[in-house]
C-alpha cells in the first residue's frame, strides 16, 4: 500500500495553484500561482525531491508542469488520473512491486515522477485518498488520510465549519 507522503508531494504540485480569496481579521489572502517562471518551478522540485540542484528549467518546462498541475486537478475531480497520465515518459518496471519509472531526466523527468506517483495510487486503490476540498470557493487540494475516505474539506476547522454554517443559516432562511 503506497505511503500517503507521496501523495502529499502531488497535493503540495497541485497547490501551486491557489485561487483562494478571503479576509481573515487582518490577513487578506490573495489568489497566486506559484509556477510562473523556471526558478519558481527548480524550487518546487528541488524542495520535493524531484530534481537535483544543478537542474536546468526552461520556460517550456514551467510551460508543462502547468499543463500537467491542471490536468491532474481536472483528475483528481473526475477521480481517474488515466487522462492525465497518457503524454508522459514511463515505463512499467516489473519485480517482487511492479513500479512505474521514469523514461525522461530532467524537468521531464520530474514531472514523469509525480505521474508514476499518481499512476502507481490508482493501481495500489490510494488515489480515491487524493482529494479537493469540497468548498467552491477552495478546491485545496489535500490527501484523505481518514479510516472511511469520506473526508470532503481541507480543514474542518475552516472550510468545514464554514459550509457547515452555510448550511445550517440556508435551512433557517427556508423555514
Amino acid at each position: 500500500m503506497r505511503e500517503h507522503g507521496q501523495l502529499e508531494v502531488v497535493a503540495a504540485f497541485l497547490n501551486t495553484r491557489d485561487d483562494r480569496e478571503f479576509t481573515t481579521g487582518d490577513l487578506t489572502h490573495e489568489p497566486h500561482d506559484e509556477l510562473e517562471t523556471p526558478a519558481e518551478l527548480r524550487t518546487f522540485l528541488r524542495q520535493h525531491g524531484l530534481a537535483s540542484r544543478g537542474v536546468r528549467v526552461t520556460s517550456a518546462d514551467v510551460d508543462a508542469a502547468r499543463r500537467l498541475r491542471e490536468q491532474l486537478r481536472d483528475a483528481v475531480a473526475r477521480r481517474s488520473p488515466a487522462r492525465a497520465l497518457r503524454d508522459l515518459p514511463l515505463a512499467v518496471e516489473l519485480g517482487a512491486e511492479p513500479r512505474f519509472v521514469p523514461l525522461a531526466k530532467g524537468v521531464s523527468g520530474a514531472l514523469a515522477q509525480l505521474a508514476a506517483v499518481c499512476a502507481e495510487s490508482a493501481v495500489d486503490g490510494t488515489w480515491d485518498r487524493l482529494k479537493l476540498c469540497a468548498a467552491e470557493d477552495c478546491r485545496w487540494a489535500f490527501v484523505d488520510t481518514g479510516r472511511n475516505r469520506l473526508g470532503r474539506w481541507c480543514s474542518m476547522r475552516v472550510c468545514g465549519n464554514r459550509m457547515k454554517s452555510r448550511a445550517f443559516r440556508s435551512r433557517l432562511r427556508s423555514k
